[in-house]
């Protein structure tokens, strides 16, 4: 009999030990799999299979860090989308005009808060079993609809990157797909041994500790969106150097082709046979293939009235300046930008004064109100702007390619730019 149980109790360690490795080797794939991968969504599949057989056989420490890793993740989504709500809605908006909901964008920014409250909430819930079983059933129901979402988005991509982790992490749309699929496979294992999970809480403390959650973690993210968030993922965060120091030289290839044989060759310009009449009779040209090995540090491009690229001219300059950050010059950012109109001239004898806008330089010219001393004003892109900084308008102080502060229209002044250029 005893044998017969070591047998048993073996068994059940190499299957709990089997279902851990193929969990790790999930993991370490949706981090490389950046596309559609056959083997991989089969290997995914087969662990949700086994998950379905071996549930309720699964080891009670495995139950544990399934429950833990699915709660600290939700967490963590829910964090980082919590402190920059305006991101959230943005990504909102493109989904509601890729799927053409335009009725709803009104509402981007109050399901923003409302997803990044639940995300967060549900996390902190399950990693402490409040109210365990109802709120599995919330989690299972947002993971069907995050996984159907972003299944759709990997075969016909209409966002690029949903957002799904903010700003903080990227990930492709395949390889969000395949993280929920992960997820899923932790809430199976939940959901099959959700009477395993026991709290010594009452329903009432339960209840009032979820109630209490909620409603700070609402008001966090309503501070988040009055100021600015309190941890910024963005390019355009406080000490970053958005000048490229030592820039290494961008490669050209040149791709020609035989006019008699078809023969392709592909060239690093300019180490080719241009000055050869005899070859270029017989090669033509294809395309051309660039490979920039500097870092990207931003994606504004600022250009002047004639529609020329001055951005380098911008940044690369040894003045201080206040980047004025208008996306769009509607009713509401004219009025706010009037009214610290006084503050903006109070700073533009000590530093430069840069407004940035995507609209017209009629609305432009309409809001300085045709007198522009001390502030200039050139265009650059809605969406490069919006994530400069997350106000309209919005103040960014660069000193030599260095940004030193940055201020939501509610808590810029003059005194604070002029603290921020003292500063060391």
């Amino acid at each position: 009999m005893k044998s017969a149980k070591r047998k048993i109790f073996a068994k059940q360690i190499a299957l709990n030990a089997l279902g851990v490795l193929i969990f790790i080797l999930s993991v370490v794939g949706v981090l490389y799999k950046e596309a559609f991968c056959p083997g991989f969504l089969l290997l995914l599949i087969f662990q949700m299979i086994m998950t379905y057989f071996r549930a309720t056989k699964i080891h009670d420490f495995c139950l544990f860090s399934a429950r833990m890793m699915l709660g600290l993740l939700f967490v963590f989504s829910g964090f980082v989308k919590g402190v920059d709500p305006v991101g959230t809605q943005y990504k909102m908006e493109d989904y509601f005009i890729a799927f053409g909901t335009d009725w709803a964008l009104p509402y981007a920014l109050l399901l923003s808060y409302l997803m990044n409250m639940l995300e967060f909430s549900v996390g902190v819930f399950l990693v402490f079993k409040i109210r365990f079983r109802r709120v599995l059933f919330v989690v299972g129901a947002m993971m069907l609809f995050f996984t159907l979402t972003t299944l759709n988005d990997a075969i016909y991509n209409p966002v690029p990157d949903c957002g799904c982790f903010g700003d903080a992490v990227k990930l492709s749309n395949w390889q969000t797909f395949y993280k929920n699929l992960v997820l899923d496979f932790l809430w199976l294992v939940l959901w099959f041994n959700r009477k395993r999970v026991k709290t010594s809480l009452s329903v009432k403390v339960q209840t009032i500790f979820a109630g209490l959650l909620m409603f700070i973690v609402l008001l966090l993210e309503q501070y988040n969106v009055r100021h600015l968030p309190w941890i910024d993922f963005r390019d355009w965060k406080i000490g970053k150097d958005m000048i490229l120091r030592n820039p290494q030289p961008v490669r050209y290839y040149l791709t020609y082709k035989n006019k008699i044989t078809g023969e392709t060759k592909e060239y690093l310009s300019p180490d080719y046979p241009y000055n050869d009449s005899a070859w270029l009779a017989q090669w033509e040209y294809v395309d051309k293939r660039v490979e920039d090995p500097n870092v990207r540090l931003h994606d504004v491009m600022i250009t002047d009235q004639n529609g020329d690229d001055i951005t380098d001219m911008i940044i690369n300059a040894t003045d201080t300046t206040l980047f004025i950050a208008m996306p769009e010059i509607n009713e509401q950012a004219a009025e706010v930008f009037r009214a610290l109109v006084p503050e903006v001239r109070n700073v533009a004898g000590s530093v430069r004064v840069v407004l940035l806008s995507a609209d017209a330089e009629e609305k432009i010219e309409d809001l300085l109100q045709g007198d522009t001393s001390g502030i200039e004003y050139y265009y650059a892109d809605d969406i490069a702007l919006k994530a400069m900084v997350r106000s309209n308008p919005g103040f960014v102080l660069l000193r030599q390619g260095i940004v030193k502060g940055k201020w939501h229209y509610h808590d810029f002044s003059a005194g604070e730019v002029q603290k921020a250029v003292a500063a060391p």
